[in-house]
């Protein structure tokens, strides 16, 4: 009965955390979730755990009724989509989650600014990089509007996420070595970090 509240249902409060923080990537997404709500788990860690923020999922429909029966008997360690962690107040949202939802939802991203690399600054940014003027083969015409980014190699392929520095000026007033979005996170975290 114990696991009953480490994978859960989000409460009043873990719902606001999540739709204020997806409301500031994406209206669309903020929508779709305020729709399918009832879909929104929480992994809550035991304090001896090495990751002690709490996950959340999205559980398919189809997996509720599962994962409902599974939580009375087992330890759950996760279930359905990974969107992310809370942390200070905020959703940090998954690489996973966006590739998702960009494969089988593309219209919940519609809105979101995409940023393509050049393939030494695909290199760069797998490796941790912040991305620099001169890493950038194409953006989003409205690039200045919105902070977060989707970053996408030459080949249209998502390899991570970023946020578009403040104040800058346009980009053609930049130098080379600019840097113009900070690296959140890019699949090459996978390979770094310790095994």
């Amino acid at each position: 009965m114990g696991n009953l509240k480490r994978f859960r249902r989000l409460n009043e409060t873990e719902k606001g955390i999540i739709f204020t923080s997806v409301k500031n990537i994406s209206v669309k997404l903020y929508q779709f979730l305020r729709e399918n709500y009832n879909n929104l788990y929480i992994l809550i860690s035991k304090p001896k755990e090495n990751f002690q923020y709490p996950k959340v999922y999205f559980v398919p429909n189809k997996l509720i009724a599962t994962i409902r029966k599974i939580i009375e008997h087992c330890i759950v360690k996760s279930g359905g989509l990974y969107l992310g962690f809370i942390k200070k107040g905020q959703l940090r949202i998954s690489i996973e989650a966006i590739e998702y939802y960009l494969s089988n939802h593309p219209q919940v991203f519609s809105d979101l600014q995409k940023i393509n690399l050049t393939a030494e600054g695909e290199k760069s940014f797998l490796y941790g990089n912040n991305i620099q003027r001169d890493m950038i083969l194409n953006i989003s015409p409205t690039l200045l509007k919105q902070r977060f980014l989707i970053v996408l190699n030459s080949l249209n392929e998502l390899i991570g996420i970023a946020l578009l520095k403040g104040n800058l000026p346009s980009l053609e007033k930049l130098n080379p070595d600019d840097i113009v979005a900070i690296n959140l996170q890019d699949k090459g975290y996978y390979l770094r970090k310790a095994q």
